[in-house]
């Protein structure tokens, strides 16, 4: 208006004024602008921050998890180890025990097996010195051989001393006797029988 009227200090004051006010708007908005581009900064900054520190926390809640996991496998695995080792332990013991009862009853098998040899050899040697007692009371090759020709003896008990007998003896009036006898029993019930019949 000022400029079609010609009033061209007026019109350039006026113009300097609306480039003041356009500037200070341009600027107000420029700042406006930048205060927003600031908020917009701080809250998506504040937004990577919040997402950062969730990712944080699922990675941590994660890698709690894992070592919970890895906790209870180790701890579960312990625990087989510690329940295998007293198994063994105490299977070592029962092996240990019956090792030992083992022990103890071969050294009684052992000791019976000497007693019982010892036992056998006396009665054998009892038995065998009956046989010489026995042999003694029986009639002699030489007696046999100045009294009769053509002759053997079979002589074969059943036992080593025996209730079977012979005996020759010659008699006061020159008669040679010679008797065979079978006592009753074998063994040394009967050799005894045959001891008192001879």
């Amino acid at each position: 208006m000022y400029e079609r009227q010609q009033k061209f200090d007026s019109a350039y004051y006026n113009f300097k004024l609306h480039k003041q006010f356009n500037d200070s708007v341009l600027i107000d908005l420029s700042e406006k602008n930048m205060s927003y581009q600031k908020i917009m900064f701080d809250t998506d900054k504040k937004s990577l921050a919040i997402e950062t520190m969730k990712q944080k926390e699922i990675i941590q809640k994660e890698q709690l998890d894992k070592e919970k996991i890895m906790r209870f496998v180790l701890y579960g695995g312990l625990f087989l180890l510690l329940v295998f080792g007293a198994f063994m332990y105490n299977r070592f013991k029962i092996t240990q025990k019956q090792k030992k009862i083992i022990e103890i009853k071969e050294y009684e098998t052992q000791q019976q097996k000497h007693l019982i040899e010892e036992k056998h050899r006396e009665i054998t040697d009892s038995i065998n010195y009956a046989e010489r007692i026995q042999r003694s009371f029986l009639a002699t090759k030489e007696q046999l051989d100045i009294n009769l020709r053509d002759y053997f003896v079979f002589f074969q008990p059943k036992d080593v001393v025996s209730g079977d007998f012979y005996w020759a003896h010659t008699l006061q009036n020159g008669n040679f006797a010679l008797v065979t006898a079978d006592s009753t029993g074998h063994g040394v019930p009967g050799a005894i029988m045959s001891l008192l019949n001879t």
